[in-house]
């Protein structure tokens, strides 16, 4: 089943649930498919591999919360909302010249959504 539907069902409220929880939700996905430290997320390190890996949480935490840039930045480290737009942007620009990270995203986000779904029917 298509998770769009399902959530179309659960509607009316357009926040399913708490932005602190679905950012939670999304940085463990990605340190999971990346295999970093949660810690990595939050300090200044600036290796690939942990860029990378912030970027895409700033990416899927737009895509799939209402959450603000000061409120994603806030949960990756104090983050301006500059470096969040900035981010997200550098994602959504890289998936036409590297299909493995597109792959990799969606891989990721079906997994948050996945997680996201749990989230609210165990809400209920």
């Amino acid at each position: 089943m298509n998770f769009d539907r399902i959530i179309k069902r659960l509607e009316p409220s357009p926040t399913l649930i708490d932005i602190e929880i679905a950012i939670r939700i999304i940085k463990a996905a990605v340190i999971d498919a990346f295999q970093i430290d949660e810690l990595s997320l939050s300090e200044k390190k600036r290796d690939a591999v942990t860029t990378l890996a912030r970027q895409i949480v700033m990416y899927l935490s737009r895509q799939l919360t209402d959450a603000s840039l000061n409120e994603i930045g806030m949960e990756l480290g104090d983050r301006t909302p500059a470096t969040i737009s900035w981010g997200y942007q550098r994602i959504a620009g890289a998936f036409n010249e590297n299909p493995g990270l597109y792959r990799k995203v969606i891989g990721i986000r079906k997994k948050v959504e996945k997680s996201f779904l749990c989230e609210v029917l165990t809400e209920e």
